[in-house]
């Protein structure tokens, strides 16, 4: 009777185990035309920018910009401000794992070099009660304190670059001192150039119990801080990627280092073959 009893609390436990941690899954609610009127999982585009960055007013440009996220995440979250004269290509996506990433490309279309203060923005959908926590130069986690949305792991890079954006909170839509976050990145761009800017949004919302959901939205954005997730980006794209890694930029006509040694070493092969002969 005792070795039966065990053996069903044992299985009890293991189900437990497995009920208990449960993730909601986000949405697709990416939008993917200027006024949201539809959605998708992903977003690969234009974008106008808009002007303004808090307040009540909703931005005009909504393509690549997250709509809700799932279980009233968001109020828009992911729109960009004082594009200036620079011209906006969006790849947003809905990754594995409730973790949306935006890629942001700028480029200099003119014939002169050119500098403009961006910034990404959005509304956390908490209304009047926003609450950030385990804020540094380069991620956040924020919540609406019950939880009752959920809770947010923001990063927006993880090097000197990234440490350097300014961020900043304001109202939102719904009237809220801190709904808004932005974060500002000042570019300066010679003719032609092209550099790109990455963020991560992740989602915690444990459908059992939320107590662990702050401690799992900062682990994600630190494991995220490590270990960026390029996947489905070109090498050419992560190369000129500011905000992560090296930050070098549009490497465009700079060979890749292996490239560079290669010829290098074929250049004193050949000088040795010329002394020779």
């Amino acid at each position: 009777m005792l070795k039966s009893s065990v053996l069903f609390f044992g299985a009890l436990s293991i189900f437990s185990g497995i009920a208990y941690g449960v993730q909601f899954t986000a949405t697709s609610d990416i939008c993917i035309d200027i006024n949201c009127a539809n959605v998708a999982a992903n977003y690969s585009g234009a974008n106008a920018g808009d002007s303004v960055i808090f307040g009540s007013i909703e931005p005009t440009d909504l393509r690549g910009v997250v709509a809700d996220g799932g279980n009233d995440a968001f109020d828009e979250f992911g729109y960009v401000a004082n594009v200036g004269s620079f011209s906006l290509d969006r790849q947003t996506e809905l990754l594995s794992g409730n973790i949306y990433r935006f890629f942001d490309t700028y480029t200099n279309t003119s014939n002169e070099s050119a500098s403009n203060t961006v910034t990404f923005a959005g509304d956390f959908g908490s209304d009047t009660a926003t609450v950030y926590a385990n804020v540094n130069p380069y991620r956040q986690t924020s919540s609406d304190g019950g939880p009752g949305d959920p809770v947010v792991g923001f990063i927006w890079g993880n090097n000197d670059f990234a440490a350097a954006m300014v961020r900043s909170t304001g109202d939102g839509f719904h009237g809220g001192l801190n709904e808004k976050v932005a974060i500002s990145a000042t570019l300066n761009l010679a003719p032609g150039q092209t550099v790109s800017l990455m963020y991560f949004a992740f989602l915690a919302n444990d459908l059992t119990d939320r107590s662990g959901d702050n401690a799992l939205a900062l682990s994600t954005v630190n494991s995220l801080f490590g270990s960026p997730d390029f996947s489905g980006l070109s090498s050419q794209q992560q190369a000129q990627t500011l905000n992560w890694g090296l930050g070098r930029g549009d490497t465009s006509g700079v060979p890749e280092p292996s490239t560079a040694l290669l010829t290098v070493g074929g250049l004193a092969a050949l000088f040795a073959l010329r002394r020779r002969r």
